[in-house]
């Protein structure tokens, strides 16, 4: 004899919109995946700083009336060699939101927003032990264009 068991599946309501200062506490969580350490306080000091400008844009998907499950960051620069040009300078999806789409509909709106800006091009970088992240980036179209070294320099 099989049990048959039910189960009820709450759908969940995801929207991507802009960042607001309020986000700051879950800015501040999902910045520690990537091994950033930020305050509360400095997320909202940020975030503040950030949302003012019109070349940098934090899209965030939440979960609607929860929290935020994740967020892409862009900036637009304006290089002698190509002109605008739109660097991610972060994405994270919560561990508990990954494979649900959220990390593409963040990259769809990241690239909108960057082509509406005049950028030709998405550029970021990626940790080489991001292999999990790679994967993604490539099932997403976005292709290895080189390999280099960072440096830095504490002032």
């Amino acid at each position: 004899m099989t049990k048959k068991i039910m189960v009820e599946v709450k759908k969940v309501k995801i929207i991507i919109r802009k960042v607001r200062v309020e986000d700051a506490k879950f800015i501040s969580e999902l910045s520690l995946e990537l091994c950033h350490v930020m305050t509360e306080n400095e997320a909202k000091e940020r975030l503040a700083k950030i949302i003012k400008r019109r070349d940098q844009v934090i899209f965030v998907a939440e979960h609607v009336g929860e929290r935020v499950l994740g967020y892409a960051y862009v900036v637009l620069i304006y290089e002698l060699l190509n002109g605008n040009q739109a660097r991610l300078e972060g994405l994270i999806v919560d561990d508990v939101a990954r494979g649900m789409g959220l990390g593409q509909k963040l990259m769809k709106s990241v690239e909108a927003w960057a082509k509406k800006k005049g950028s030709k091009t998405l550029k970021f970088v990626s940790n080489i032990k991001r292999i999990e992240a790679h994967g993604f980036y490539e099932k997403i179209s976005y292709e290895k264009s080189k390999i280099q070294q960072q440096f830095k320099k504490e002032l």
